[in-house]
């Protein structure tokens, strides 16, 4: 693992608790344990595509366990761990722009959530 991993890992939960308070700010309805539990599904169904998909094209690369890999399984672990994840990460990056929970605006809904929980009516 990276320390890019661990901080990207931070900023994944943090934006994980950040959209459950939106969610409770704006339906008035705390889903926290469901939106940090559909998070954790997601992830683990997310991990058994990635594996099976990298499976999937580690064979039509050519390549076969235990055995002096071909140029063409070279070629394809070689793209397995740069350009394709370097490709998910541009991707990714692209999505977060769209992330529309600014600094200000959760300082804003942390604030209305307190007001709201220590309201007794």
């Amino acid at each position: 693992h990276s320390v890019g991993g661990g901080f990207n890992a931070t900023l994944y939960w943090a934006m994980i608790a950040d959209t459950a308070d939106f969610s409770e700010w704006k339906f008035k309805v705390r889903t926290t344990g469901i939106v940090f539990s559909a998070t954790t599904c997601s992830q683990k169904i997310g991990m058994g595509i990635g594996g099976a998909v990298a499976g999937m094209m580690l064979t039509s690369f050519g390549y076969v366990a235990g055995a002096l890999q071909t140029a063409q399984a070279n070629q394809g672990i070689l793209l397995l761990v740069s350009l394709i994840p370097a490709a998910g990460f541009l991707i990714v990056a692209a999505l977060f722009r769209a992330y529309g929970l600014t600094e200000d605006m959760c300082a804003t809904i942390r604030g209305d959530l307190a007001a709201r929980r220590s309201d007794p009516a």
